[in-house]
């Protein structure tokens, strides 16, 4: 009964060699991607994106799920706002379409960038007075404890 081709590779101590090299070069045929990373710096960098933060870092505005979705939908309004008001007052003054449109765009993206810096700004402030508070209800809950019931 003959044995398989792997397995008489597999008892020879010549055949380690060979096999070795055929596994190294299993991912390089044309084509194939093989095992090989599409980024060089996997597992570097930030973290996924509202991911927990580090012990005694503040939180973020992209990490608060209210606060990243109200700066999402405020982008959004202001940028499609600017947009559509450019639009409409470069078409009521007679501008051609292709100029009216090119200053629509432009607002629309200064508007998009403007609201994002604003909301982040107002995001920022409103988490640092969310932090005090949970701070002073910790500290008084602390403070009642301590004191002997009447």
């Amino acid at each position: 009964m003959s044995r398989p081709a792997e397995e008489e590779e597999a008892t020879d101590p010549t055949a380690a060699p060979v096999a070795a090299t055929k596994a190294s070069r299993a991912g390089t045929g044309k084509g194939s991607s093989g095992n090989r990373s599409k980024s060089k710096n996997k597992g570097k960098g930030k973290g996924r994106r509202g991911a927990a933060p580090e012990a005694g870092a503040l939180p973020s505005v992209a990490g608060h799920p209210r606060a990243r979705a109200s700066v999402t939908q405020i982008k959004a309004g202001v940028g499609l706002g600017a947009f559509g008001l450019a639009l409409m007052l470069s078409l009521k003054a007679s501008v051609p379409l292709v100029m009216a449109a090119e200053r629509a765009l432009i607002a629309g993206v200064c508007g998009y960038v403007i609201a994002w810096g604003c909301a982040v700004a107002v995001w920022r402030a409103l988490l640092a007075a969310e932090l005090r508070a949970r701070a002073d209800a910790l500290r008084a809950a602390r403070e009642d404890a301590g004191r002997p019931a009447r």
